[in-house]
């Protein structure tokens, strides 16, 4: 059986485990013990040891990047982190976006994952980072959002993934107006709400299919939005989406643009000014749709940072709706050809990809197909690109419990 648990330890147990489990280590190598841990017990061990960095459909970490100082305020961000199944490895994706107003775009340096460090520390100067990223570019005359998706390992992963866990971690953008970091934000787990988007009543496709997250920034005053359709045309919308919302009780709380736009004022996505004229060549800005097929290598994310109260409190109610609308919905009066609640999302689940199956999930979670299929329903031969799927049994640490006593309970050696 595999284990997780949906939400963080609280913060003292990270400590206690990585202590813990190295005493216990060499306690055991000391008497000949835990040379072979059957594969079973060592998954188990991983995903209790690492429970933190379980977290459903959204990816584990995100940070909201803003300005550091008051000077530049042109530039915004959003980077998610993945920790790899066995830890030894994390995938990273980094949005970087010029805004509307922008009349000067920086030149970047490398970005770098630094720590250990809280949201309102740096790191003492000479510091090695623990992490180096690529090195972003924007030419406002193809876009003016930068977009990557990199794998990682840092020099020493156990003690990434530990300061990762404990909020300990931030990126960092430097530039050649701000060397120091024009851009930071600091890595954390936020709250994941997600919704499998099913055909309305009478739409033209039965088999029609969307899936939203929705990430919710801890101090509640940012979220992100990742809206998604699959590539097999058996689920596809009759045509491509022309309007993407959420709303709570027929308030419209967030509009994802499904179709790349020009600007030059914020909050604008026609290419125009105030006054309704166009922008100047040298004003407009482009920006990439916010619609991602499911094999996109990098995925454009919806951000708000900052995001209203009530806006916030409307996701958290677990009541808001989902709509990806057609042309053919409107014709049809419908508010959308598929819809769906946000909820906060289950754990221990992922969204399988183009080229995933439950043989390729259970192998990068140490586990064998067959398990995996005992955790869903459905056909094997049959995978569905953004659909849930189990990859571990989801487990709730209750409070004042420890490491050690799960392990004791379900019969570990470690």
């Amino acid at each position: 059986i595999s284990l997780s648990a949906p939400q963080p330890l609280n913060p003292q147990a990270p400590q206690f485990i990585g202590k813990e489990r190295r005493r216990r280590r060499a306690k055991m190598r000391s008497r000949g013990m835990g040379a072979k841990q059957p594969l079973g017990l060592q998954v188990l061990s991983l995903l209790v040891l690492y429970s933190a960095v379980t977290s459903a459909t959204c990816p584990h970490f995100g940070a909201w990047l803003k300005p550091v100082g008051n000077v530049f305020n042109n530039l915004e961000g959003f980077v998610t982190l993945q920790v790899a199944p066995d830890a030894k490895s994390v995938v990273v994706s980094m949005q970087i976006t010029a805004l509307p107003f922008s009349s000067a775009i920086p030149q970047f340096q490398s970005v770098e994952i630094r720590g250990p460090a809280r949201s309102i520390e740096v790191v003492p100067d000479g510091t090695a980072p623990l992490l180096i990223l690529p090195q972003p570019s924007i030419d406002q005359a193809i876009t003016s959002t930068y977009l990557t998706t990199v794998r990682r390992s840092a020099v020493d992963m156990e003690e990434f993934v530990e300061y990762l866990r404990q909020g300990l971690t931030y990126i960092s953008v430097p530039t050649d107006r701000e060397p120091g970091g024009e851009l930071r934000g600091q890595l954390e787990v936020g709250h994941c709400l997600e919704a499998s988007l099913m055909p309305s009543a009478g739409a033209p496709n039965m088999h029609a299919y969307g899936f939203v997250n929705v990430m919710i920034k801890q101090d509640r005053t940012a979220i992100a939005v990742l809206a998604q359709v699959p590539e097999d045309k058996t689920r596809a919308l009759s045509m491509s989406p022309n309007n993407i919302t959420i709303s709570n009780a027929g308030n419209i709380l967030v509009t994802v643009q499904p179709m790349s736009y020009e600007s030059c004022v914020l909050g604008t996505f026609d290419g125009k000014k105030a006054d309704g004229t166009t922008c100047n060549f040298g004003e407009r800005h482009v920006y990439p749709a916010e619609i991602n097929n499911a094999n996109a290598a990098s995925k454009v994310w919806n951000v708000m940072n900052p995001a209203a109260a009530h806006v916030i409190s409307a996701l958290e109610g677990q009541t808001a709706q989902v709509f990806y609308g057609t042309q053919t919905s409107m014709n049809m009066g419908m508010p959308g050809e598929v819809h769906g609640v946000l909820k906060t999302a289950i754990a221990c689940r992922l969204l399988l990809g183009v080229h995933d199956n439950l043989f390729t999930v259970a192998t990068s979670h140490m586990s064998d197909w067959l398990t995996v299929w005992s955790m869903n329903e459905g056909n094997p031969d049959v995978r569905p690109t953004l659909v849930p799927k189990y990859f571990g049994h989801p487990y709730q640490i209750l409070k004042g419990e420890t490491a050690l006593a799960i392990t004791r309970r379900y019969g570990m050696s470690e």
